[in-house]
């Protein structure tokens, strides 16, 4: 009966089974952990998104930051205007995001005859490990630059139109200034177009006439900054290259690329042999996809020697992985290649992947869990935190009673070695969206919303109310009239 249903003839429900079995894979991850816990960081998204609905546009970036543009925050304002909350319409885009270039790919390929290649392309997030599922849900513009790069599918099937070179240098271009980790997959297919047409003038003007104005909206979006240094709160990093990066890299490679190996998991730096090896084997049998293969692995170990790459602490809320995370759908680029020289029928194929992506997905349906307790039993690792949403909630709707029954005209956070600047960020970004009615809030400190910032630094209150773990106490002493609320952290109103 099995190999009736999974069988040549039937493609159009194989392939709508897979991509079922995909969404239902990724709504696991959902209602297991982003619709149950947010980072410090997601909420400047948030918070973005509400300014954008209003038409306000403080700065291009990031809040407090001169990188990162927040497409999120865009997808997710036609969800936002219909109700949905903020907590469930942000993972919901970030999630679309990261799994377009495998929706646009797949469907390509499979309008195009390409069944077996469509088929790997809709698997493959199904046999990455649940990490690579809970990265490429998380609210940081991780992915906002490998959307982009699913255009490039257009590219690879009529490499010398005109039309299709603005296309992928489109593609390349946004993808780069969104996030330049797209460019693990998108140098490669447009080095391979290149290959296809660099005798051509014209390709070349037109990626010039394409790539420049692009490039402009990142340089004028930098020159805000530098015209507004206070605007920079957290500035990126200058970024310097050492060979000395590449060595160390390769006693810890699994630090890197530890969840991009389909099913063998632990294994996760062996991706990148087998997309060597197929990119060798092309070499012989079509030098300019081998030659874009080879160059691929030579650009992931060149990237390794950034300093900014090796930027991550020992937790997948601030892994160097998600510098790498274009390497799956690279991987899907090498098997579309050599497929056609690997000597196993197409009915085969249906088999071997049948077998291999049910019996995946019921294996990571029921580790979900386990590998999402494992993953939140910490919850402020210093630089980045998560807290769960239901607290969050409960806690800021118990700070909107006690500023209302205060009369509070301002909240101020002030975070110290016990509450650290995350933890002060869930209540000074997240409860003003929670709780409508809150009053102003600020951080005394790294407080990313600058106009906020230089507005409150020169305002008269009549009631502030001031988060810490503690005040001076020869301070408290010169402050005729204040109350201490015992909360946690301690509560003054001044």
């Amino acid at each position: 009966m099995l190999k009736k249903i999974f069988s040549i003839g039937n493609e159009k429900f194989i392939y709508y089974f897979f991509l079922g079995l995909l969404l239902i894979d990724r709504a696991l991850l959902l209602t297991a952990f982003s619709f149950k816990y947010v980072g410090s960081d997601d909420l400047i998204f948030w918070q973005s998104a509400t300014d954008y609905m209003q038409g306000l546009f403080h700065e291009p970036y990031f809040y407090g930051q001169n990188y990162n543009f927040m497409l999120e925050s865009i997808i997710a304002i036609p969800l936002l205007k219909i109700g949905v909350p903020y907590y469930i319409a942000f993972p919901v885009c970030t999630s679309f995001l990261a799994l377009f270039p495998f929706f646009l790919f797949s469907f390509v390929l499979f309008k195009k005859g390409y069944f077996i290649e469509a088929l790997i392309f809709i698997s493959l997030p199904i046999l990455l490990p649940i990490e690579y599922t809970l990265l490429t849900s998380i609210t940081r513009g991780f992915i906002s630059g490998l959307f982009f790069s699913g255009f490039l599918i257009f590219s690879l099937f009529n490499k010398t139109k005109k039309s299709l070179w603005i296309i992928s240098a489109l593609a390349l271009s946004l993808g780069y200034i969104f996030n330049p980790n797209s460019l693990i997959i998108a140098i490669p297919i447009c080095f391979y177009i290149f290959l296809n047409n660099f005798k051509k003038p014209l390709y070349y003007l037109i990626n010039v006439l394409i790539i420049i104005p692009v490039w402009l909206i990142e340089f004028f979006s930098k020159q805000f900054y530098i015209k507004n240094p206070e605007f920079n709160v957290h500035g990126m990093w200058n970024l310097h290259f050492e060979f000395e990066h590449i060595f160390n890299s390769f006693s810890h490679l699994d630090k890197f690329f530890t969840y991009f190996m389909p099913v063998l998991w632990s294994m996760g730096w062996l991706i990148l042999i087998l997309i060597l090896t197929a990119g060798i084997y092309l070499l012989f049998k079509d030098r300019e996809k081998g030659l874009a293969l080879v160059l691929s692995i030579i650009l992931a170990i060149t990237f390794l020697g950034i300093n900014k790459v090796n930027d991550h602490i020992d937790s997948i809320f601030l892994s160097s992985t998600r510098m790498f995370l274009a390497i799956p759908l690279l991987t899907g680029l090498a098997f579309m290649w050599i497929k056609k020289h690997i000597r196993i029928s197409d009915q085969n194929w249906i088999y071997i992947l049948s077998i291999i992506i049910i019996t995946t997905f019921f294996i990571k349906s029921s580790l979900y869990p386990t590998v999402v307790k494992n993953h939140t039993q910490i919850t402020n690792y210093g630089p980045v935190a998560i807290k769960k949403i239901k607290d969050l909630r409960c806690e800021c709707t118990e700070l909107k009673s006690i500023a209302q029954t205060n009369n509070i005209d301002l909240i101020l956070f002030v975070p110290d070695w016990k509450y650290n600047v995350p933890h002060m960020e869930f209540y000074n970004y997240g409860c003003p969206i929670f709780e409508k009615g809150l009053p102003p809030t600020i951080l005394n400190v790294y407080e990313k919303r600058t106009w906020v910032y230089v507005k409150e630094k020169t305002s008269i209150h009549k009631n502030i109310l001031i988060l810490t773990n503690g005040i001076d106490s020869t301070k408290l002493n010169e402050i005729k009239d204040f109350e201490v609320i015992p909360w946690n952290p301690s509560i003054y109103i001044i």
